[in-house]
């Protein structure tokens, strides 16, 4: 009898340790790729993110974080990363990335669009979108004749 009570105390002690260690068991040393098929688009993960699970399907990433943890997750090619968390969407501008960061425990859920969000701004259904869109001179700079264009650059 005493030395079950040994082995339950020591099964018990072991517990706590093996769940701590569950917690944000995933650490990106590198940038990841994550390829959705519909919409087809690639999505970066960046290095240092931190998290528990992932789960990608044909058109969303469902990623869970621990307390502690944290994600970035970009579109090189600036589309919105609509998701369930209303997370804010960081869109700096034309030819630059768009991203979220997110360090909230639980999980969020992303389903982009095609959108461009650069020359948006205000709330969509995935967060606020911050955007710093392009001049109307740059955004529409491939309908101007080269002496224009060539204008337009000495100015800056």
């Amino acid at each position: 009898m005493k030395k079950f009570k040994y082995i339950l105390v020591l099964a018990l002690l072991l517990v706590p340790v093996s769940s701590i260690s569950a917690a944000n068991d995933v650490t990106l040393d590198a940038a990841t790729n994550i390829e959705l098929t519909s919409p087809a688009m690639t999505l970066v993960l960046a290095s240092g993110s931190t998290f528990s699970t992932m789960t990608v399907t044909a058109s969303t990433v469902a990623i869970t974080l621990s307390a502690g943890g944290s994600i970035t997750l970009s579109s090189v090619d600036a589309y919105t990363l609509t998701n369930d968390k209303s997370a804010d969407i960081s869109c700096p501008g034309s030819g630059q990335n768009s991203s979220v960061a997110y360090s909230t425990a639980g999980t969020i859920t992303f389903t982009p669009t095609t959108v461009k969000c650069y020359g948006s701004s205000g709330s969509t259904s995935g967060g606020t979108v911050t955007s710093n869109p392009p001049s109307q001179a740059e955004a529409h700079r491939h309908l101007l004749p080269p002496q224009l264009t060539k204008a337009l650059a000495q100015e800056k």
